[in-house]
């Protein structure tokens, strides 16, 4: 059981590290760099860090099971600082970032699993948590400031979410093709579509300043993350250090996208195709 849980350790650690240093950078606009540690002695760490920020994350497929992150406070507040006008604000983002890089993991580690594993709800609690099956220890670097310690703890319940099959699972991080090798760092426009309206010539002609355009969504609906005009995914609008940014919700799958191009593709009902002889 010990060998299990140091494998989901491994798995949840290859997935959730990019997405954490990504979620850094768009809420905090800085750039870290994160060096693995080894297991720990879950008292002796635990017992020797009394300001440590911890934040669990619940997650869920047929069975649940809890990863708990603990960063020590200053470092906390150091990430968000530029970002954040207090402690209290810069805990809070900090937070929030957490709750990101965990949906990213998630969907990471759900590559060839049926059903996914989702995360359900995060636990925000001061006190250090109780009966992990086994602590790993890392080491976090900014650009302002030293290695400081960064903590993973994994109950029990987590290692049996990525069963089905395991060393599928524990692999699927490092499977890339040579095609895919050289692709992954070319960068793709993106654009977030809050809606869409189509107008006649003469309403467009009419448009001043302070005229109201209606879009073919309502308020609260996600709006669409597009990529070379095809959507991708959806997600809702936050504010994220005073700017806007995406939450995504929900990823299209490949034939939803192929019928959305080609849905939006299609001339309306009555309108003439032109053709060529």
């Amino acid at each position: 059981m010990v060998e299990n849980h140091k494998q989901a350790a491994d798995a949840f650690w290859e997935a959730w590290t990019p997405e954490f240093i990504k979620s850094v950078e768009m809420f905090a606009g800085q750039t870290v760099t994160i060096e693995p540690g080894a297991d720990a002695d879950t008292a002796q760490t635990l017992g020797s860090e009394d300001s440590i920020l911890w934040q669990g994350q619940v997650f869920e497929r047929e069975g649940t099971g809890t990863v708990w992150i603990g960063t020590p406070t200053a470092a906390c507040r150091a990430l968000t600082a530029g970002s954040a006008e207090d402690d209290a604000g810069g805990e809070a983002l900090y937070r929030e970032l957490l709750r990101q890089s965990f949906e990213g993991a998630a969907h990471i580690l759900s590559s060839g699993l049926t059903p996914r594993i989702v995360c359900k709800r995060a636990i925000e609690d001061r006190g250090r948590p109780l009966d992990l099956a086994l602590v790993r220890s890392a080491w976090m670097k900014g650009p302002d400031q030293g290695r400081v310690p960064l903590l993973l703890g994994l109950e029990s319940g987590f290692a049996a979410l990525l069963v089905d099959p395991p060393q599928a699972v524990l692999d699927a991080p490092h499977k890339t093709t040579p095609l895919m090798d050289r692709l992954v760092d070319l960068e793709l426009p993106v654009a977030v579509v809050l809606g869409r309206a189509k107008l006649q010539i003469r309403d467009v002609l009419k448009l001043t300043a302070g005229s109201l355009v209606e879009l073919d969504r309502r308020a609260g609906d996600f709006v669409d993350i597009v990529v070379h005009n095809s959507v991708v995914a959806r997600g809702e609008v936050v504010s994220v250090g005073g700017n806007y940014g995406v939450r995504i919700q929900e990823v299209i799958s490949r034939s939803d996208r192929f019928a959305l191009q080609a849905a939006a593709s299609r001339p309306p009902r009555g309108a003439i195709r032109p053709t060529v002889n």
